[in-house]
Protein backbone atom coordinates (compact mmCIF):
# COMPACT_ATOMS: atom_id res chain seq x y z
CA UNK A 1 0.00 0.00 0.00
CA UNK A 2 2.74 2.35 1.12
CA UNK A 3 4.21 1.89 -2.74
CA UNK A 4 1.27 2.75 -4.23
CA UNK A 5 0.70 5.60 -2.29
CA UNK A 6 4.06 7.18 -3.98
CA UNK A 7 3.72 6.00 -7.26
CA UNK A 8 0.10 7.71 -7.39
CA UNK A 9 1.12 10.95 -6.18
CA UNK A 10 4.04 11.37 -7.75
CA UNK A 11 2.64 10.31 -11.43
CA UNK A 12 -0.18 12.55 -11.28
CA UNK A 13 1.39 15.44 -9.77
CA UNK A 14 0.15 18.97 -12.07
CA UNK A 15 3.22 21.42 -11.85
CA UNK A 16 1.67 24.73 -10.04
CA UNK A 17 2.97 26.70 -12.86
CA UNK A 18 1.36 24.76 -15.75
CA UNK A 19 -1.69 24.95 -13.37
CA UNK A 20 -1.67 28.63 -13.56
CA UNK A 21 -1.50 28.78 -17.20
CA UNK A 22 -4.69 27.06 -17.88
CA UNK A 23 -8.00 29.13 -18.17
CA UNK A 24 -11.58 28.20 -18.55
CA UNK A 25 -12.73 28.47 -21.77
CA UNK A 26 -9.10 26.21 -23.46
CA UNK A 27 -9.84 23.61 -25.29
CA UNK A 28 -9.40 20.23 -23.63
CA UNK A 29 -6.97 18.88 -26.00
CA UNK A 30 -4.86 22.08 -25.79
CA UNK A 31 -5.10 21.67 -21.72
CA UNK A 32 -4.13 18.20 -22.36
CA UNK A 33 -0.42 18.73 -23.45
CA UNK A 34 0.28 19.74 -19.59
CA UNK A 35 -1.72 17.40 -17.95
CA UNK A 36 0.12 14.10 -16.49
CA UNK A 37 -0.25 10.97 -17.52
CA UNK A 38 -2.46 9.84 -14.73
CA UNK A 39 -4.57 11.26 -12.83
CA UNK A 40 -5.09 11.00 -8.92
CA UNK A 41 -7.97 7.84 -8.08
CA UNK A 42 -9.74 9.61 -5.04
CA UNK A 43 -12.30 12.35 -4.57
CA UNK A 44 -11.74 14.27 -2.26
CA UNK A 45 -15.34 15.21 -1.98
CA UNK A 46 -14.40 18.87 -0.71
CA UNK A 47 -14.88 22.40 -2.52
CA UNK A 48 -18.00 23.35 -4.50
CA UNK A 49 -19.91 21.47 -6.52
CA UNK A 50 -18.66 20.71 -10.38
CA UNK A 51 -20.60 22.05 -13.14
CA UNK A 52 -23.43 19.72 -14.18
CA UNK A 53 -23.09 17.59 -16.57
CA UNK A 54 -19.61 18.17 -16.45
CA UNK A 55 -16.57 15.33 -15.93
CA UNK A 56 -14.00 15.87 -13.71
CA UNK A 57 -10.40 15.35 -12.80
CA UNK A 58 -7.36 15.30 -9.58
CA UNK A 59 -4.28 16.14 -10.04
CA UNK A 60 -1.75 15.46 -7.30
CA UNK A 61 -0.33 19.01 -6.13
CA UNK A 62 3.10 17.65 -5.30
CA UNK A 63 4.87 14.42 -5.28
CA UNK A 64 5.20 13.77 -1.50
CA UNK A 65 2.03 11.38 -0.28
CA UNK A 66 3.41 12.20 3.25
CA UNK A 67 3.57 15.88 4.04
CA UNK A 68 1.32 18.43 5.50
CA UNK A 69 -0.37 19.38 2.25
CA UNK A 70 -0.58 15.60 1.09
CA UNK A 71 -4.28 16.47 0.86
CA UNK A 72 -4.24 19.42 -1.58
CA UNK A 73 -5.33 18.42 -5.25
CA UNK A 74 -6.14 20.27 -8.35
CA UNK A 75 -9.55 19.74 -9.77
CA UNK A 76 -10.45 20.13 -13.88
CA UNK A 77 -13.43 20.13 -14.75
CA UNK A 78 -14.86 19.42 -19.01
CA UNK A 79 -17.65 19.95 -20.70
CA UNK A 80 -18.18 19.75 -24.24
CA UNK A 81 -14.67 19.56 -24.71
CA UNK A 82 -13.66 23.09 -23.06
CA UNK A 83 -12.10 23.22 -19.79
CA UNK A 84 -15.40 24.93 -17.60
CA UNK A 85 -13.65 25.10 -14.44
CA UNK A 86 -10.75 24.66 -12.18
CA UNK A 87 -10.29 24.73 -8.64
CA UNK A 88 -7.55 24.20 -5.82
CA UNK A 89 -8.70 21.82 -3.32
CA UNK A 90 -7.54 21.46 0.29
CA UNK A 91 -8.38 19.27 3.08
CA UNK A 92 -7.15 19.52 6.55
CA UNK A 93 -6.18 16.40 7.77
Amino acid sequence: MLGYLVFDAATSVLHPTDYQRLSPGQAESEVADVLPARTRVDDPGTGPPPRAGATCRYYSTHPNPFDQRRHDLYRLCFLGGRLVDKALLTRDP
